[in-house]
């Protein structure tokens, strides 16, 4: 039996933009045996992917994958199978993945004639395309004014001097695939005087990773307007860092290049937005 070839993925756009499920297609140059029967699809999250997902009867040489979660980088590969049931030699291994924003509050405080600015390549996870491969995009603003430094991967978001009411903005980022993820950010005016009224506010503690773990992240309640949240290993290095640019965060356990981080204990320090400390404690993190 000879050996199947694939010719290439088909890329397409969600059926639903909003969703965390997308599809696409995957589309192979048939075998050319007259008894051929059906081909087998295989797929999984490292190379070389032996869990089976599909079976397509030949001579249909599309499969549709309707399962893919945004952040995730699938591995594919098929053989054919007769009707003798013999198997051919597994294809050659394809990958793909879309990307998924991570980090965004979808409500941002901005009192007026403020700036703050974002650090783009915290804000995305795509795990087959380099940060300076994506592409950015932010519409809907009418009286904010907002900068975008492709080189540097940075957003600047700047409130007048007479702000106020509320705007919503589009983020967007797409990969060089064609594939891309969105979501709207909700910039309102207000005030940072009560900020730091309440006490921080940081669970789950221990984080746990794994099956019967927590899945999404460590949340941060409570945080001063404008300031900053640290992350330290025990030896006092950064771990991450990012601006506070709403009251409460999710941090998704993973480093500043995007990376998840190891088991151990950590520290987290938050300041205001004049460099205060004004709290510090350990995180446990296990996996």
């Amino acid at each position: 039996m000879s050996r199947i070839g694939i010719k290439g993925l088909l890329l397409v756009f969600p059926f639903c933009v909003w969703a965390q499920a997308v599809s696409w297609k995957l589309i192979w140059t048939a075998n050319d045996e007259a008894d051929i029967w059906y081909y087998e699809i295989y797929r999984d999250t490292v190379p070389d992917p032996r869990i089976q997902i599909a079976t397509v009867i030949h001579p249909e040489t599309v499969y549709v994958d309707r399962n893919i979660q945004k952040g995730v980088l699938y591995f594919y590969r098929m053989r054919a199978v007769d009707s003798s049931y013999t198997k051919s030699a597994f294809s050659t291994t394809v990958s793909a993945a879309v990307p998924r924003l991570v980090n965004w509050p979808e409500r941002v405080v901005m009192p007026p004639d403020t700036t703050i600015g974002f650090d783009l390549d915290n804000r995305v996870r795509d795990p087959d395309d380099a940060f300076d491969r994506l592409n950015w995009s932010f519409s809907g603003n009418r009286l904010l004014v907002l900068e975008l430094d492709d080189q540097r991967r940075r957003l600047k978001v700047r409130s007048p001097v007479d702000w106020s009411g509320w705007e919503t903005v589009q983020c967007r980022v797409s990969d060089p695939h064609g594939f891309s993820d969105q979501m709207e950010i909700t910039f309102t005016a207000g005030d940072t005087a009560s900020s730091a009224a309440e006490p921080v506010n940081v669970y789950p503690i221990p984080f746990v990773i794994g099956p019967h773990g927590t899945v999404a992240g460590i949340t941060f309640e409570n945080l001063p307007l404008n300031g900053t949240l640290s992350i330290f290993n025990l030896l006092g290095e950064p771990v991450f860092r990012t601006r506070i640019i709403d009251r409460t965060f999710l941090w998704d356990v993973r480093n500043s290049r995007g990376r998840a981080v190891q088991s151990g204990l950590y520290i987290y320090v938050v300041k205001d937005d004049r460099g205060r400390r004004i709290d510090s404690k350990k995180l446990v993190i296990i996996r």
